[in-house]
């Protein structure tokens, strides 16, 4: 009975200043029962390859040779001819002219006697062209025999038409010459320039182990692949293999702690698959991180942290539009310490940064100081105390100018004067109202009845006014006069003008006093007396 009999072996993986572990399960080294049998694992292989037949494609090529009949040539001899010069004519001087020369005659041709060959033309023996004998002499030619020339070499090979296409071993003469006097003689061949497909056929081989390689011939290729059972073989488990552990980090990066990597562990483990044991591969990858070293401190150090203070106003005083801002800004390192990047205080660096800024318009009106307003009063004025009056009333106008902010000019300027009245009243002493009963007289006078009664008001002469502090309503709004009454006669009240106080520079305005009479009196009579008294 086979079984599988597997163990666990843990493998863990760290590197100095890292946090990752991995682990992969392996086989145990374990003893097979001694009534298992095994056998080896063989693999075998399956080809196959595509059969071809193919033809060949056949050219016909020729080839030519030629040759030349020569008719036959009679041989020439060669021929001697001596020149006699005419006496007459004094002494000759040579060379003569041939065939003829008016100098002399030449003799009748012989044949070139034996030993005088040479080149043809006239000579002299002596080797003169003086006075000296001359002759002439000329080689013969050979005779040639008649026939034909030998064969000529064969020219190349030349493709043949299609129509000429066929075979032919032997050799071809031409029926008729080339051209006259010549002759041609002629071969072919057969070439191969080619093939075709005749037919294809794909073959496939049996099994074959692995070792033994493909069949004879050529264009096998594998198709399949398969395990059989091959001869029997032990079966204890092979020995362990040690796990193989590669790690790979990466680059330092800024402000990091540490620098990552992989980590890649490869474990191995033998299975019994039926007929040998099998090595079975795992692999396990996992994340790893390790300390920065000195050099990625000094590559990778993150920025130093920066703080900006709070900003701080310097002075600035009326009529500045800027101000000069103030702030502390503290630059802290960082250092590798335990793995980590920590701020640094003890090497803190501080500055103080400057900058400007607008004031705003609340700031600019709060650094001038705001003037107290221009107050003027003018005189005292005492109202006359008229019959009937109660009071004792004083009058003084007030002139009040306030300062108001310009925002474009950045300063306070005088705004718009007020103008105001202070009215101060108390009431008529004893004294003062005896007087005022013993100054002010009452006339009565009887008129006819067919006459409406007059009042008549004995005023003192207004003198002119030195201020008008304030207007009188228009005469529309007094209130309006009282009908006089038919059944009894009017009163007169005669007012003596020593009697009341004059006006001058400390009293009322005539309109004034007239107002004031008016309302105290309450008539239009009263009112048209008065007019009346004082045009008079």
């Amino acid at each position: 009975m086979n079984k599988r009999i597997l163990g666990g072996l843990a493998v863990a993986a760290m590197l100095a200043g890292g946090l990752a572990f991995t682990s992969a399960s392996t086989a145990t080294a374990v003893s097979s029962p001694p009534d298992q049998v095994c056998y080896d694992r063989v693999r075998e292989l399956e080809y196959q390859r595509t059969v071809v037949v193919k033809g060949d494609v056949i050219q016909k090529e020729t080839q030519t040779r030629t040759r030349t009949y020569i008719d036959a040539v009679p041989a020439v001899d060669g021929i001697w001819q001596n020149f006699s010069p005419k006496t007459e004519n004094g002494p000759f001087v040579g060379p003569p002219s041939h065939p003829t020369d008016p100098g002399g005659t030449w003799s009748t041709v012989k044949k070139l006697p034996p030993g005088q060959a040479g080149p043809d033309g006239v000579y002299s023996p002596s080797g003169e062209n003086g006075n000296g004998s001359w002759f002439y002499r000329a080689a013969g030619t050979p005779g040639v025999d008649g026939g034909w020339s030998g064969w000529s070499e064969y020219g190349p090979w030349t493709k043949l038409p299609g129509a000429d296409q066929m075979k032919d071993d032997g050799r071809a003469r031409g029926p008729l010459p080339l051209s006259a006097g010549e002759d041609w003689e002629r071969q072919y061949r057969y070439v191969v320039v080619g093939s075709y497909v005749i037919s294809s056929a794909v073959e496939t081989s049996d099994w074959r182990a692995e070792s033994a390689g493909p069949p004879a011939g050529t264009g096998w290729f594998v198709i399949d692949k398969r395990f059989v059972k091959g001869e029997q073989i032990a079966c204890p488990q092979p020995p362990p293999v040690p796990p193989t552990v590669t790690t790979k980090y990466g680059l330092c990066v800024v402000g990091a702690d540490a620098v990552n990597g992989e980590q890649r562990t490869i474990t191995y483990k033998w299975v019994l698959e039926g007929f040998k044991w099998v090595k079975v591969v795992d692999s396990v990858t996992v994340n790893v991180s390790r300390p920065l070293t000195e050099q990625e401190q000094a590559a990778c150090r993150p920025d130093s942290k920066v703080t900006h203070g709070e900003w701080n106003d310097g002075e600035y005083e009326c009529g500045d539009r800027t101000v000069t801002i103030t702030r502390i800004v503290v630059t802290t390192p960082y250092v590798y310490r335990d793995g980590k990047w920590v701020l640094d205080p003890t090497g803190a660096t501080k500055a103080r940064e400057t900058d400007t800024r607008e004031l705003t318009e609340q700031e600019r009106q709060e650094a001038c100081d705001k003037p107290d307003g221009l107050v003027k009063y003018g005189e005292v004025r005492y109202d006359e105390i008229i019959c009937d009056s109660t009071e004792f009333i004083t009058r003084q106008t007030k002139l009040t100018t306030p300062f108001v902010w310009d925002a474009e000019a950045g300063e306070y300027v005088e705004g718009e004067t007020v103008v105001t009245e202070n009215v101060s009243k108390r009431p008529l002493s004893s004294d003062e109202l005896a007087a005022q009963k013993a100054k002010c007289t009452v006339v009565t006078t009887t008129t006819p009845s067919a006459q409406p009664p007059t009042e008549v008001v004995a005023l003192p002469r207004a003198q002119p006014p030195t201020e008008v502090v304030a207007a009188l309503p228009p005469a529309a709004a007094l209130p309006p006069a009282q009908a006089p009454t038919t059944t009894a006669p009017a009163p007169v009240v005669t007012i003596p003008a020593a009697g009341l106080p004059a006006t001058g520079s400390n009293g009322t305005g005539v309109a004034a006093l007239i107002a004031l009479l008016v309302t105290s009196l309450g008539g239009a009579a009263l009112l048209a007396a008065r007019r009346r008294n004082v045009t008079t």
